[in-house]
């Protein structure tokens, strides 16, 4: 998100408290870096209102439902939200490398190891892409010098 981010130091500080899962798969969707910029902003913006608005409503409504998030399967919300995130990016090999490789790991170290360990261990799926991503030109080494999102597209309106 950098090269859509660019700016004072003050700017760039105040737009780094938006980043979340959320806001950088929007961001990074778009092929153009004011769109990328766009759709961080404000994506972050509505997640930022709708967040501190749904947390005041939880608490000050729903805090005496005791086992809501267990009854209504709310908690399935959440890798449900992480997969949708994750579904365009894999269009790409490297990708689907990355996430299988990662998946793999998480679920084998589930009987072995405390909560949470899995799911860290996971990001070690990431070796997984890097002889994909080592085969490919770096930002400005493509035609055209545009710089290059993670899935190896050129982004129009880069800086040359």
């Amino acid at each position: 998100m950098a090269s859509a981010l660019q700016g004072p130091f003050w700017k760039r500080a105040l737009w780094s408290q938006l980043m979340i899962d959320e806001t950088t798969a929007v961001g990074a969707a778009q092929t153009e870096l004011r769109w990328r910029r766009y759709g961080y902003l404000c994506t972050g913006a509505f997640v930022f209102v709708a967040w501190n608005t749904s947390t005041l409503v939880g608490a000050a409504v729903l805090s005496s439902t005791g086992s809501l998030v267990v009854d209504w399967g709310l908690d399935a919300t959440i890798p449900a939200a992480f997969l949708a995130l994750l579904w365009p990016r894999l269009r790409d090999a490297g990708q689907r490398r990355t996430a299988a490789a990662g998946a793999l790991l998480a679920i084998a170290l589930v009987p072995y190891t405390p909560a949470g360990i899995p799911i860290l261990a996971a990001g070690l799926g990431v070796a997984a892409g890097w002889r994909a991503r080592g085969s490919r030109p770096g930002p400005g080494h493509e035609p055209g010098g545009g710089d290059e999102d993670p899935t190896g597209r050129e982004l129009r309106g880069a800086p040359a």
